[in-house]
């Protein structure tokens, strides 16, 4: 099974963050796990054209072939989502690819990311327990906007 991990990597406690969920879903869980973070051609200056079109090319694609999104909500010192995992989790929502939400912060979910979650796991104990062959379904029960 291959996961697109999507979240946020802007400040160290994100991607201490996707390193830690990452090493969970390949390492205990035994998935393939695409990981944006460490996919963003570094032979291309950050920012300039070709290295956009080639960043947002490639996760695109492997968005289209992954079989379940785990998308991180939760952002480092923001109090919102990254609007860029929100783009991911819409687009993987589109072509009906099971998204599954970790949050661990108590925030307020916007109602569409809450109804387009097939499931919400709240830690990376949750994440573990979490069976990824059945992909069972659970709500998002927290404050909504």
């Amino acid at each position: 099974m291959k996961v697109f991990l999507a979240g946020p990597f802007f400040n160290e406690e994100e991607r201490e963050r996707v390193r830690e969920i990452a090493e969970v879903l390949q390492d205990i869980k035994g998935l393939e796990v695409f990981i944006p973070m460490k996919n963003q051609f570094k032979p291309l200056e950050f920012g300039e054209e070709r290295w956009r079109k080639a960043v947002f090319s490639n996760d695109v694609i492997h968005i289209l072939e992954s079989d379940v999104m785990v998308a991180i909500h939760d952002s480092g010192d923001k109090p919102y989502p990254d609007s860029g995992t929100m783009w991911e989790m819409g687009f993987a929502y589109a072509h009906r690819i099971p998204i599954i939400v970790y949050t661990e912060k108590d925030t307020v979910m916007n109602l569409m990311i809450a109804e387009s979650g097939r499931a919400f796991v709240h830690s990376l104990e949750d994440l573990i327990a979490y069976d990824f062959h059945t992909l069972p379904s659970n709500t998002y029960n927290g404050e909504i906007i």
